[in-house]
Parts: structure tokens; sequence; C-alpha cells
């Protein structure tokens, strides 16, 4: 009806409004909005435009466009102080966008708080790794110096062993030069007497003689 009646009279803000306001209901949001921002562009008269900006801030709250049906409140205030509905659903909405933006603090806390947990556990999974680390480091050290202990002890063993077989052969050695030179010993005193028997046999033997020539 009111579609027919603009196409005879498109500038009419009387029909625009009224479209405005039956696709606002049948709930065609986008074709009542086109109609009401004409009726704003048409019309001059506070109190009418005060109807439409309410109209609007309907519109825009039923689209979930609360802050778009804020700024629409408030112009349907300026344009109508006394528009007590206005100024209810103006409150209403300024009530729920706080309780958003408390809503939207709260979980961007949250999720500071979580990240700033999250970045602690992992500079405290870091320092554990690392402490880890540096006790694996520290057992590896101790082992492979126990390993060269082991190895050094090993090798020193055969050399221990050598040189208790060269002081074993250097006894021997010496007992071995003992006993020669006992026998050497035992010779030279053999050759002593020896020398001594032939002395005494010497000396026998002249007396003997000048015996014999003295009984001559």
């Amino acid at each position: 009806y009111y579609l027919k009646r603009l196409e005879d009279d498109p500038d009419d803000k009387i029909l625009h409004y009224n479209a405005g306001t039956s696709a606002l209901k049948g709930g065609r949001t986008d074709l009542a909005a086109t109609h009401f921002d004409r009726t704003i562009r048409y019309s001059e008269d506070p109190e009418f435009l005060a109807k439409t900006w309410y109209n609007l801030g309907h519109l825009y709250t039923r689209e979930g466009k609360l802050e778009d049906g804020l700024k629409a409140f408030e112009q349907a205030i300026l344009l109508n102080p006394g528009d007590i509905n206005s100024k209810v659903m103006y409150e209403l909405i300024s009530a729920q966008l706080q309780q958003q933006q408390q809503e939207q603090n709260q979980q961007s806390d949250s999720r500071n708080q979580e990240e700033k947990e999250k970045r602690e556990q992992q500079q405290k999974q870091k320092s554990s790794d690392e402490e880890n680390q540096q006790e694996s480091q520290h057992d590896q050290e101790k082992e492979d110096q126990s390993r060269q202990d082991e190895s050094s002890e090993s090798q020193s063993k055969p050399e221990e062993s050598q040189t208790r077989q060269q002081e074993a052969r250097a006894e021997q050695k010496e007992e071995e030069l003992t006993r020669q030179q006992m026998v050497n010993l035992l010779d030279a005193m053999r050759e002593k007497e020896k020398e001594a028997m032939k002395e005494i046999l010497r000396y026998r033997y002249r007396k003997s003689t000048i015996e014999r020539e003295k009984d001559w």
C-alpha cells in the first residue's frame, strides 16, 4: 500500500515513515532502515524526527548494533527531551554496553592472567630443563672422570707390575752378585791357603836341608 503511494509521491516523509514502521513490524529491517533514512532526509519537524530516530534505535537494537541504537535514542532525546521512552531505552542500552565492557575487561584480564601464568610456567619449565641439563652434564662429567680414572688405574697396573718385576730381577741380580762374591771370596781364600801351605812346605824344606848340612 505505502509502496504504491510512494510511486506517486516518493518524497512524502509520512509515507516513508509509515512504510518503515510497517517493514520493521514485518521483520524487514533493511527496508525499514531505508525508509527511516529518507524520512529523516525529507522531514524538518523535530517531533516527527524524534519518532523516526526512536524507531531506528529499536531497529539497530534488534540487529544487535547497540552502539548505533544508543546514538539513535540519543538523537531522539535531543530532538524531544520529554520523550520518556527514548530515555528509558537509552539507559537500558547504556547499562547493557557497560556490562558488556566489564565482561570484556574481565575476559581480557583473565586472558592476560592466563598468558602471564603460561609465561611463568614456561619460564619455570625452562629453568627446570636447564637445571636438569646441568645435572645431566655434571653426571656425564663425573662418569667420564670415573672412566678416565679407571683407565689410568688400568694403565698404571701394568707399569706397577713391570716395576715390581724389574725390582725382583734387580734383587735377584744382587743376590746372584752376592753369591758370586762369596764364591770368589772362597776361591781367594783357598788360593791364599794354598800359597800359605806352599810357603810352609818351602820353609820346612829349607829347614830340613839346613839341618842335614849341619850334620855333615
